[in-house]
């Protein structure tokens, strides 16, 4: 709770009064392995604030929330997400950038997200944590299912090929696709300190996955390809429903079909 009002509270088992003497710091949850550090870009006055809000309340934070270090990035201003498991959550701000159309007919927002890496490296939590990994906030994932995939490669410099498709003929049909970007800590401080930013100052004609994709190549970050990790209806071989055991489905652009997603996954009935 943001506060402590004195007296019974509803719902206490016990009926005891609370004296509301602070005992000490907000106590965090125990980190998982391997740590994940999340985050999501947004804009504020779309159905994208109201999915991370209803993220940061339910079953105390999940989606980006579940990892252990994470930001909400958006470029209209300063919002309110809620209480998540670290304590209060306000947007974190970038710098805005227009998104065109890329060569492959998708957004063409590669400016826009060199400005929000720069905002990511600015923020300092991926350097605590051993993957950094970009959620689209219309995307459901699991933090823990992730880990699993992930441990395998943790300490390599690696980046996740997550998407199958006979469509990305440009990109031999495998592809890290940008509903979710999980990228290990020696390939993203490449970008960030090895001269990445430099280097990949190009390619604004691209998507920002392809972008990003081609621009960890070119800095001689490996590929690995595991398409189980995410599920997505452009990607093969689709999706087909959100029990599968994936630790991420796309997409889900309001909060009751990403909610319901949530708990077909989980098991449970929202």
């Amino acid at each position: 709770m943001r506060s402590c009002k004195p007296g019974v509270h509803e719902g206490d088992k016990n009926q005891q009064s609370w004296n509301c003497q602070k005992l000490g710091p907000r106590t965090p949850r125990e980190w998982g392995s391997p740590t994940l550090y999340c985050f999501s870009v947004i804009r504020l006055t779309t159905y994208e604030a109201a999915i991370i809000k209803k993220q940061v309340s339910t079953d105390g934070g999940i989606g980006v929330f579940g990892c252990d270090k994470y930001d909400i990035f958006a470029a209209q201003g300063r919002g309110w997400m809620g209480d998540g498991p670290n304590g209060p959550v306000w947007t974190k701000n970038f710098v805005d950038a227009p998104v065109t159309r890329s060569i492959d007919n998708t957004a063409g927002n590669t400016p826009l997200f060199r400005n929000v890496w720069q905002a990511v490296k600015q923020a300092r939590n991926w350097a605590v944590t051993e993957w950094t990994v970009k959620v689209d906030p219309d995307a459901v994932l699991f933090a823990d299912r992730l880990r699993s995939h992930l441990k395998p490669h943790t300490g390599k410099a690696v980046f996740i090929q997550n998407c199958a498709s006979d469509s990305l003929v440009q990109q031999g049909g495998v592809m890290m696709f940008g509903s979710v970007e999980a990228i290990s800590h020696k390939a993203i401080n490449k970008y960030f300190n090895g001269g990445g930013e430099q280097m990949c100052n190009n390619n604004n004609q691209y998507g920002e996955d392809r972008w990003l994709g081609e621009c960890f190549k070119d800095l001689g970050v490996l590929p690995v390809t595991d398409v189980r990790v995410l599920g997505d209806k452009l990607c093969l071989p689709g999706i087909w429903n959100c029990g599968d055991g994936r630790a991420v489905y796309h997409y889900y652009k309001n909060v009751t079909s990403w909610m319901n997603c949530y708990s077909e996954g989980k098991g449970t009935t929202w």
